[in-house]
């Protein structure tokens, strides 16, 4: 299966721009919050950076779920309505499905 330019433009759209969300937290975060704030933004930059190339796609969307449900988690805690982070989550899985597809062995 062949992902069109503007798909390729949208995942790559996205993944910077989780990235340059990400480092934003953490340079928020950086003295002000729990370590966790840190660490959980670290990996999400990393694992959006991931994101856009095929070989890592799969485990970098794995991540990146694992990171939106800690973070849903958190800001539902601190009284805030997550939504964002089931939109984050949706977005990355739609984003990864055509690297899966291209995989897929039909007989």
């Amino acid at each position: 299966m062949k992902t069109t330019l503007p798909f390729l433009a949208l995942r790559w759209s996205y993944a910077l721009f989780i990235a340059y969300a990400s480092a934003q937290t953490f340079l928020q975060a950086h003295g002000h919050h729990g370590g966790h704030i840190l660490v959980l933004s670290a990996v999400e930059f990393f694992a959006a950076l991931a994101l856009p190339v095929e070989a890592w796609s799969a485990p970098a969307t794995v991540v990146l779920l694992v990171v939106y449900a800690v973070a849903a988690v958190l800001t539902a805690l601190g009284g805030e309505l997550p939504l964002r982070f089931v939109y984050y989550a949706a977005t990355a899985i739609v984003l990864a499905q055509p690297y899966a597809r291209a995989h897929t062995v039909t007989s």
